[in-house]
């Protein structure tokens, strides 16, 4: 319902070429879940204290602030004491490589994650392996990371 009313309060004052690519998640710590919404954000990944690597996956929808009063929904995932979430927009994902068309990727997302112990190290190895991969050559997209994790303190 957030991402709805916020959707309606960007459309009241921008222009129709304006909007807001939007990933929003709350968190339940009592029940150990996130409930995930995708406004035209698109890519989310969680790693889990034991290693494993998931991507988590919304139909989601347009930017907030294209379509009037679009039904966002969300869905909810387990998110446990010290799992990590790890928000990146498609500027990351949607990279091109410095001699060819291929993208960066959600497997390269998984293999910079996999021996990363925390979320700075998550958005560094990221980074690192998106300028390694992009060889020198300019970004085509603004580039965004984020990691949040919670313990059981």
């Amino acid at each position: 319902m957030m991402v709805c009313n916020a959707n309606n309060a960007i459309m009241r004052v921008t222009d129709a070429a304006e909007f807001i690519t939007l990933w929003t998640v709350s968190f339940d710590r009592e029940a150990e879940t996130a409930t995930c919404v995708d406004s035209g954000h698109g890519y989310c990944a969680i790693v889990r204290a034991g290693g494993e690597i998931e991507q988590v996956q919304i139909d989601g929808g347009p930017p907030v602030g294209v379509v009037p009063d679009f039904p966002y929904e969300g869905i909810t995932v387990p998110f446990h004491p010290g799992d990590r979430m790890v928000i990146f927009s498609d500027g990351l994902a949607e990279q091109q490589g410095s001699d060819t068309s291929e993208m960066f990727n959600f497997e390269r997302v998984i293999e910079s994650l996999q021996k990363s112990g925390g979320e700075s190290e998550d958005v560094n190895r990221l980074y690192e392996a998106l300028e390694e991969f992009a060889g020198g050559r300019p970004w085509q997209d603004d580039v965004t990371i984020m990691s949040v994790s919670f313990d059981d303190q």
